[in-house]
């Protein structure tokens, strides 16, 4: 309704079991066991986008929200993964609060990837951006244009699954380059069509060693020999 709010989030606290916890007989933790503890949270449990840069679009403040806490980090963080309670007339109030919103187990995607295995780091910003599409909010704060650099890749699937996007979405083929064209010493000997032929080839070529043979006879014999070949050949 226009109404100005309030945004919220939950601290945890970790603590160490004393004793077995049972829930209806079945022990869920162990003395001994380190667990993590948040405030219970009255009212209807939403959740309004994801640290991979989906939105249930039912709210502009929390897409905002992320977006907003990209660009007052310097670039450096954003906050995602919101969900939790959205307050409304009618029901639970924080404090006297009526309208506002409560956030709990959100995620924090940083440069340095330092905030547990939901901290999809750089590639995850991207990823995120890549989904996010600017409310009216976000024009209203001049942040529409502060983003994170777009992906290589199309949107939806984080690094690790590169080798998968690759079959999805294939890239182009890239052109070949033109082999160099090799010309023949010799011109393609004529394939052989009958017997006749290749009597013909055999004759020529027992002429050519023959002729080869008589540069390497010395001058006064090379005539006789010559003769007698011819002769023989003939």
């Amino acid at each position: 309704n226009g109404q100005s709010c309030n945004v919220y989030a939950l601290r945890a606290s970790i603590g160490t079991a004393d004793s077995n916890k049972l829930e209806n007989g079945v022990v869920r933790v162990f003395r001994g066991e380190k667990f993590l503890v948040e405030r219970r949270i009255f009212g209807v449990y939403e959740k309004f986008n994801s640290n991979s840069g989906w939105s249930a679009g039912n709210g502009l403040l929390p897409d905002f929200f992320s977006h907003w806490s990209y660009v007052h980090s310097g670039r450096k963080l954003l906050l995602c993964d919101l969900q939790g309670h959205k307050g409304r007339p009618g029901g639970p109030k924080y404090g006297s609060e009526e309208y506002y919103y409560l956030f709990t187990d959100t995620a924090v995607l940083s440069e340095g990837q330092c905030y547990g295995c939901t901290d999809l780091g750089p590639e995850g910003m991207k990823d995120w951006f890549a989904h996010h599409v600017c409310n009216d909010m976000c024009k209203k704060a001049n942040i529409e244009g502060i983003r994170a650099a777009p992906l290589r890749y199309p949107p939806a699937l984080p690094q690790l699954c590169r080798g998968v996007a690759d079959i999805i979405w294939p890239r182009k083929p890239q052109p070949r380059k033109p082999r160099p064209c090799r010309r023949r010493s010799t011109p393609a000997s004529r394939p052989l069509h009958s017997r006749a032929d290749f009597k013909h080839r055999f004759e020529l070529s027992r002429c050519a060693r023959a002729l080869t043979g008589l540069a390497h006879t010395p001058a006064r014999n090379c005539r006789r020999r010559r003769e007698r070949t011819l002769q023989q050949l003939v």
